[in-house]
């Protein structure tokens, strides 16, 4: 279980960087937009396009290992759909 929630974790840190292509410096005097809990994500389960989730029903797959550090996922933002163990630097 601790397996499924790290791999969840890491999986959301290389979706959030390969999905942001833009700077995310802030203007004096703005206020950043509220966390959203509504980012959607797809996955490729069972060689079908399967989705939209949230982080919590994603983390549910990993628990039950259907998905994995190979199955391929997406989000919106995202040039291409990658695996969530890719890392981007």
């Amino acid at each position: 279980m601790g397996m499924g929630f790290a791999m969840a974790n890491q999986m959301g840190q290389a979706l959030n960087q390969s999905g942001s292509g833009q700077a995310m410096g802030n203007q004096q005097g703005a206020t950043p937009p509220p966390l959203s809990q509504s980012i959607k994500y797809y996955a490729a389960l069972g060689g079908k396009q399967s989705g939209p989730f949230d982080m919590a029903m994603l983390q549910q797959y990993i628990q039950s290992c259907q998905l994995t550090k190979q199955t391929l996922v997406w989000r919106e933002g995202m040039q291409n759909w990658i695996p969530p163990s890719r890392s981007q630097s």
